[in-house]
């Protein structure tokens, strides 16, 4: 056979990259008929975060919020929907490299660290974050901490061959080919997040792959989510609150630099990881800012509500992420719902991103969600949601809710939304206007 003839494994997988996505192309054509109704009211009831829960009475004034109603909820997430998330003292932070520059010219340095965590097990659990300081900046910076879905070498495009991407990684990262379609479908940010468009706008990053602490697969998670601490109360973590403790990891990481402003730690999380990044700021009051993309169920949408993605089919789907006590999660909505996991994170930031042909997140739900939550934003002195709909995002509010078109995935707009908010709340301090 002449070598013209012969085609290269790489041609390959270009070539069934490109069949894939025009079918691709053809099944989104289809879905375009389900479209998010975003004029959408179903009728059911959001109760307020401040209502009666069980036998707690109604909440009237901040201070039985924050000292009575908050921690009770906080209790109440974790004992029947995510588990308790392990006890730590904060990550170690251990061997420090640089890494070089030449992709991101508005860094002033970037560095991976290998973090320590502790352990039920004999070994300690290891991590490896990549930090990005940004130029020109006098003072402290402002941070954003974004987890990755491919591992840190991925994530920063393969440009140095000591990162590390993990033990384990899931098939749609695992070859240039599944790369490519995985861009194709969920956006080119999807796997390389825009380092050095957030350098450039003012920002330092951290960013690390959760699936290094507990890998997004049943069996391998339920290995090493029996590694994490041991919890005060039972039940232990799924693989979305270990993600969410990694977060507050990669936090003690940032709240033990200098180089970062410790009053402005925003996350963002796309998908699982904007579950996950929702919890966190739930639970730790060091995160200022979360954004959470496209969370869907058990994130930001309501379980109460039969439109999106049923959570049997999510706990069917995904066994790992939860314990087996959150399969209850729908009987306790009435009274325990997502508007509650918002609220807890009051007054500090939120943005909750949505897309039009993303019906299975139910960005409708989120929104109306977000809305009951303002009530504890009020009570705090602050306003909430302001939007007057919900493709009229108010970027300087709260709780600021962006819908563009398209479907499930991270694409440029959305971080342009995100640095627009960050913005906005550049000059906000993490508590103000908490009424004691």
């Amino acid at each position: 056979m002449r070598q013209g003839n012969v085609l290269s494994a790489e041609s390959v997988a270009r070539a069934a990259a490109v069949c894939v996505a025009l079918a691709l192309i053809v099944a989104g054509c289809v879905q375009a008929g389900l479209r998010v109704n975003t004029d959408d009211r179903h009728p059911a009831h959001f109760a307020s975060p401040l209502s009666p829960l069980g036998g707690d009475a109604a909440i009237t004034d901040a201070r039985d919020w924050t000292g009575r109603r908050a921690p009770l909820i906080r209790a109440a997430f974790q004992a029947r929907i995510y588990g308790w998330l392990p006890d730590a003292d904060g990550a170690i932070v251990g061997e420090r490299r640089t890494i070089r520059t030449t992709n991101y010219p508005h860094a002033r340095s970037v560095e991976e660290v290998t973090v320590r965590l502790p352990s039920a097990s004999a070994e300690d659990i290891l991590f490896r974050a990549v930090v990005f300081l940004p130029q020109g900046q006098h003072g402290a910076s402002p941070v954003v901490i974004v987890p990755n879905f491919c591992g840190n070498d991925a994530a920063l495009g393969f440009s140095d061959g000591r990162l590390n991407h993990g033990a384990w990684l899931p098939e749609r990262c695992r070859t240039f080919s599944n790369r490519s379609v995985t861009r194709f479908i969920h956006g080119q940010n999807i796997i390389r997040p825009p380092f050095e468009r957030l350098l450039r706008a003012g920002y330092a990053v951290v960013t690390f792959y959760p699936g290094e602490v507990v890998p997004d697969e049943p069996m391998r998670a339920a290995q090493a989510i029996a590694r994490l601490p041991e919890p005060t109360r039972a039940p232990k973590v799924g693989a979305v609150g270990a993600w969410a403790w990694s977060i507050s990891r990669a936090v003690d990481i940032v709240d033990a630099d200098a180089r970062f402003d410790h009053g402005h730690i925003a996350v963002f999380g796309h998908s699982r990881f904007g579950k996950s990044a929702l919890l966190a700021a739930a639970l730790d009051e060091r995160i200022s800012a979360v954004i959470a993309n496209q969370s869907g169920r058990l994130g930001a949408a309501p379980t109460s509500r039969t439109i999106g993605e049923p959570l049997r089919a999510l706990t069917r789907r995904f066994p790992h992420w939860f314990p087996t006590v959150a399969q209850g999660a729908v009987a306790d909505a009435a009274m325990l719902d997502q508007q509650s996991l918002i609220a807890l994170i009051a007054p500090r930031s939120i943005l909750l991103g949505g897309a039009t042909l993303d019906r299975w997140s139910d960005p409708v739900g989120a929104y109306q969600g977000a809305e009951a939550a303002s009530d504890v934003y009020r009570l705090l002195g602050r306003q909430g949601l302001t939007q007057a709909s919900i493709e009229t995002p108010d970027y300087s509010a709260d709780i600021t809710f962006f819908m563009r078109p398209g479907r499930h995935g991270i694409r440029d707009v959305d971080w342009t939304a995100t640095i627009a908010f960050l913005d906005a709340h550049r000059s906000t301090p993490r508590h103000a206007a908490v009424t004691p």
